[in-house]
């Protein structure tokens, strides 16, 4: 087969998944085969504003995404929003109240298409972070909340006591100093941890030393009853879920207030 052939062939059969048709004044809805993980085809519009064209999702990726477990709230801040504000500064998306929009530069719509499709292939790929990469990521966004609400200088990051705990066996995720009774605050992303945290609690306890504990849950309905009521009685204050920002805006107020009196 010749090359132009196969270059035909090529372009026909992508031209053939392409449809366009209007829908209302000045709007073109287009269907393409690319999907998210659930088989759902993107939404695509072209639409004028103004006396300009761009390429829009009409909000569709990000409720898709809700849909597929990912929240909004959790592409707001920490790692999620900085993969997310690299995808789009790449391909020059614009974000606008959820909606996804892409103004075609110099009528060139073949490459504002392109990109605008790019950009929507690696945003669903969000989807498909493996449970290493959330757990990561969540201390990430622990370790962003924490700077955010405390002075970093302040911080010790996976702390452990240098002369009870020579073998880190019993590790704080962080421990604010420069208080009578350092905070000492567990970031919990699983059972496993929420246990593991118990434990260094009770030993620093047993330990005699002065802190107050505190854990910040990546999502409490995920941990087992039992275990949550046990860390509760071990623990001065916990919060169920910073991926709402609600919840996360609340963690950061209480902490500058304990850091500031």
């Amino acid at each position: 087969m010749e090359a132009i052939d196969l270059q035909k062939q090529f372009v026909g059969k992508i031209t053939e998944e392409i449809r366009i048709k209007p829908q209302g004044n000045d709007c073109f809805r287009i269907s393409t085969p690319f999907m998210f993980s659930d088989g759902d085809h993107f939404s695509i519009a072209i639409k004028k504003e103004g006396k300009r064209w761009i390429f829009t999702d009409e909000g569709d990726t990000f409720m898709h995404l809700s849909i597929l477990g990912v929240k909004p709230d959790t592409l707001m801040h920490g790692t999620r929003q900085k993969i997310l504000s690299g995808i789009l500064e790449e391909f020059s998306i614009k974000y606008r109240f959820g909606e996804l929009t892409l103004e075609i530069q110099e009528e060139d719509y073949g490459s504002a298409f392109y990109c605008f499709t790019q950009a929507l292939l690696k945003i669903s790929d969000l989807t498909y972070l493996n449970r290493d990469t959330v757990a990561a990521t969540f201390l990430e966004d622990f370790k962003d909340l924490i700077i955010e609400a405390i002075d970093v200088k302040r911080c010790e990051f996976n702390w452990n006591n240098p002369r009870l705990d020579k073998d880190a066996k019993y590790t704080v995720d962080c421990r604010v100093n420069s208080m009578e009774k350092p905070l000492m605050i567990f970031a919990v992303q699983n059972e496993d941890k929420a246990l593991k945290s118990i434990i260094a609690i009770n030993q620093l306890e047993k330990w005699k030393v002065p802190f107050f504990p505190i854990g910040i849950f990546k999502n409490m309905e995920k941990v087992s009853s039992k275990t949550i009521s046990k860390f509760s009685d071990v623990c001065n204050k916990t919060y169920s879920n910073i991926d709402d920002n609600e919840n996360r805006t609340r963690v950061i107020d209480y902490l500058k207030e304990l850091t500031t009196a």
